[in-house]
C-alpha cells in the first residue's frame, strides 16, 4: 500500500501545492522502519497530511491568513519553501474504506454542478480571524464547458469574486468588476485539469461504513472517519462524513471539521477549518451562459487551401492568402450559409476590398479581406451578442503603447493581435486613432473603406500597425495586429 500511496501524492502534491498559493519546493521526508506485515495500516507515512497542514502556514503573507485561491496558479517570484520530515508510526482510519482519488468518477457524467465551501474560525496573533470562500463549478462533457465561480467573505486581504469559463475552444475569465477577457486554451491548463473542487479534497485510508442514504438525488455508501484516516493523528482533531455515490464511485458529498492550533495551522494561529463539498445535478441540465460583455468564442469558418500566418483567437480568425479579395468573397458566400449562416445584405466587392455580413440566431459573422503588397489579407470576426443587451465596463485607457477607445469591451491581447469592441461608430473610432497614434509616434500612411469597415495602416521604424474598425452586429469591432 504505501508504494500506492506515494505514487498517488507524488501525482497530487504539485496540484495542490499551486492551488493553496505555495509554490516553492515541497519536501515531506520518509524514513521506513522495517515492517513485516505488508497490509497493515500503520505507516511510517505523513503524506496525506501535505495539503491541509500548509492550507493556512503556506498562504499567511504580511501577517494576514488567506484562503486558498484555487483560481491562480504558483506566483513565480514565490520564496516560500516548505519542508515536513516525519519519522514514526502513522496510524490511519480502522475502516477497510479507501478513497485515494477524490475527483474518481466524475469524468464519466455528462454533467454536475460541484460546490466546495471553505471556511475558518479561530484566531491569528492573539486576533479574532473569520473567513469563509465558496468555488462552484458546472460542468458539461457534450459540449466541453466549464463555468466556474469564487465568492469570498471576511477577514482576507482579497474579497473580489472570480469569474472563469471555458467554452467553444476559449477560457473566459473576470475578476472583481474588470472587464471580461479571453484567450485560447491551453493544452493540459484546463479549468478541469487545475481547478476541479474534487481535486483538492484529501483522500482518506480507513472511512467506516455508516450504511446507504440517498443524498441529493443519488444512492450513495456512507462512511465516517477521523484524521487518523487522514493522517493527521497527532496534530488536529478532525471529523469527517462522505457519501460516494454506489454507481460511478464519485464522491456526492465530503464534510471534514478539523480543529488545531499551531502544529497543524502554523505560527500564531489556531481554530476550526471546515470543507464542504457537494455535487448535485448529476447527469442533468444545466445551462452555461456567458456574461453578455465576454468576448465570442472561437471562429469555426473554413480557410482557403493556402491560408498562411494563420491566427485564431477568440472572436477573430485571421490568415493571409495569394487568392483575390473578389476570390475570398466568393469562396465564403458559397461555404458559409453550409455552417448555417444567412447573408444579410448584399456584399461589398471590388478589386482591393471586399466585406460580407451574416448572421446566425443571435450571432453575426463578417468576413473581411483587403489587398496588400504580400497578398490579401483575411479577417473573420464574430460578435455573439447582436440583439442582447450589452454589459459596458470601466474604461480600458490602454494596452502597451496601443491607446484603447474609453468604452472597451471584450477585450482579446494576443500574440500580435488586439482586438476589442466599443459603441463608438467606425467613423469615430478612425478619428480616435488618428488623432491619438501619432503622437506616439506613428506615422499614418494608409485608409481604406472597405464599405461595412475602414482599414488604416501605421508605420514607426520597422514596426506595422494594421487596424481594421468594422460594424459588426450591433456594436463596432476594432482588430489591431502590429508586425
Amino acid at each position: 500500500m504505501i508504494d500506492h500511496v506515494l505514487d498517488w501524492w507524488s501525482k497530487r502534491a504539485p496540484i495542490n501545492r499551486r492551488a493553496f498559493g505555495f509554490a516553492g519546493t515541497g519536501v515531506v521526508t520518509i524514513r521506513n522502519r522495517p515492517m513485516t506485515h505488508i497490509l497493515s495500516k500503520r505507516r511510517t507515512v505523513l503524506l496525506l497530511i501535505f495539503t491541509p497542514f500548509l492550507l493556512l502556514s503556506a498562504c499567511k503573507t504580511g501577517g494576514e491568513t488567506q484562503a486558498p485561491d484555487l483560481t491562480a496558479g504558483s506566483p513565480a517570484d514565490s520564496q516560500t519553501t516548505g519542508v515536513i520530515s516525519a519519522e514514526g508510526d502513522v496510524a490511519f482510519g480502522p475502516g477497510d474504506f479507501i478513497l485515494a482519488e477524490p475527483a474518481a468518477g466524475l469524468s464519466d457524467l455528462s454533467s454536475y454542478t460541484a460546490t466546495l465551501s471553505l471556511s475558518f474560525a479561530g484566531t491569528e496573533a492573539g486576533e479574532s480571524s473569520q473567513w469563509s470562500k465558496t468555488y462552484v463549478m458546472l460542468a458539461s462533457q457534450e459540449p466541453l464547458a466549464r463555468w466556474l465561480t469564487t465568492e469570498s467573505s471576511g477577514d482576507l486581504p482579497d474579497l473580489d469574486a472570480v469569474f472563469m469559463a471555458e467554452a467553444d475552444g476559449a477560457a473566459y475569465e473576470r475578476l472583481g468588476e474588470n472587464a471580461c477577457t479571453a484567450i485560447v486554451i491551453e493544452q493540459g491548463n484546463s479549468l478541469g485539469e487545475r481547478l476541479e473542487p474534487a481535486g483538492f479534497l484529501t483522500g482518506v485510508i480507513g472511512a467506516e461504513e455508516a450504511g446507504s442514504e440517498t443524498v441529493n438525488d443519488t444512492a450513495a455508501n456512507h462512511y465516517t472517519f477521523d484524521q487518523r484516516a487522514l493522517g493527521q493523528s497527532g496534530l488536529a482533531e478532525s471529523t469527517g462524513e462522505m457519501w460516494v455515490a454506489s454507481e460511478g464511485g464519485y464522491i456526492v458529498r465530503y464534510l471534514v471539521t478539523t480543529q488545531g492550533d499551531a502544529t497543524y495551522f502554523g505560527e500564531g494561529i489556531e481554530g476550526t477549518l471546515t470543507w464542504d463539498y457537494e455535487l448535485t445535478e448529476v447527469n442533468g441540465t444545466i445551462n452555461i451562459d456567458l456574461p453578455a460583455d465576454c468576448p465570442a468564442g472561437m471562429v469555426d469558418a473554413p480557410l482557403l487551401p493556402d491560408a498562411s500566418n494563420v491566427l485564431n483567437v477568440p472572436s477573430v480568425l485571421a490568415y493571409e492568402t495569394a487568392s483575390s479579395p473578389a476570390d475570398v468573397a466568393a469562396f465564403y458566400q458559397e461555404e458559409i450559409p453550409g455552417l448555417g449562416w444567412t447573408l444579410v445584405e448584399e456584399p461589398n466587392i471590388t478589386d482591393t476590398v471586399t466585406s460580407l455580413d451574416f448572421t446566425r440566431g443571435e450571432e453575426a459573422l463578417t468576413v473581411l479581406s483587403s489587398a496588400g503588397d504580400g497578398g490579401t489579407k483575411v479577417h473573420i470576426l464574430l460578435d455573439r451578442s447582436s440583439g442582447l443587451a450589452v454589459t459596458v465596463d470601466p474604461p480600458v485607457t490602454a494596452t502597451g503603447e496601443t491607446p484603447l477607445l474609453p468604452d472597451a469591451t471584450n477585450v482579446v491581447n494576443a500574440a500580435g493581435l488586439l482586438s476589442y469592441q466599443t459603441a463608438s461608430t467606425p467613423e469615430e473610432a478612425t478619428t480616435f486613432y488618428k488623432d491619438q497614434l501619432p503622437a506616439l509616434g506613428w506615422t499614418l500612411v494608409g485608409e481604406t473603406n472597405m464599405g461595412s469597415g475602414i482599414s488604416i495602416t501605421f508605420t514607426m521604424s520597422e514596426k506595422t500597425m494594421s487596424i481594421l474598425i468594422a460594424a459588426v452586429g450591433s456594436s463596432t469591432y476594432i482588430t489591431i495586429t502590429t508586425g
